[in-house]
């Protein structure tokens, strides 16, 4: 089952939701490799313009070696944006497959943690070494060259996460 297809053929296929710390454990969502953050603002959600992508997209990256994706999450936002976000909640896990890239050239099934975070006041962005642009997108408007598997993750904020695993 696919939720959501990029242009490039990758696909979101599930929207795991249970416990942080029990998800991240459990080896049958391996390799868990990065962690996106939802953050919304006053003025609606984050959205990045990545330079290499040349799209919009929720800050995050690839989780580095002994690092937790909340601490991923955390430091992905921060170099991305300038944005220091210290409190997020988990939100579940997605499960991807994922067509070749420049840095692996097979087909994949990747897992990635999904986090939000809310911000009361609107962060001044400086352009970075990975990301041109920020701006506050709202649902339902329409916004060009944005990441349409991205801009579906962002219908999976909630004041709480849902409770009980499914995969």
């Amino acid at each position: 089952m696919c939720i959501v297809e990029d242009a490039k053929g990758n696909q979101l296929l599930n929207f795991i939701t249970g416990i942080e710390a029990e998800l991240i454990a459990d080896e049958s969502y391996c390799p868990l490799t990065s962690a996106l953050l939802i953050v919304k603002g006053p003025q609606g959600f984050m959205l990045l313009k990545n330079k290499y992508r040349n799209e919009w997209e929720l800050p995050g990256g690839m989780i580095d070696s002994g690092e937790s994706p909340r601490e991923a999450v955390i430091r992905e936002c921060m170099e991305e944006s300038g944005c220091q976000i210290p409190d997020v909640r988990f939100l579940g896990m997605l499960r991807f497959f994922l067509k070749p890239s420049w840095h692996l050239p097979e087909e994949r099934i990747e897992y990635t943690a999904l986090y939000a975070a809310d911000i009361t006041v609107e962060h001044v962005f400086c352009e970075t070494e990975e990301m041109l642009d920020l701006c506050w997108h709202k649902i339902g408007e329409p916004i060009a060259d944005a990441s349409r598997i991205d801009l579906q993750l962002l219908a999976y904020y909630k004041d709480e996460p849902t409770k009980g695993a499914k995969r």
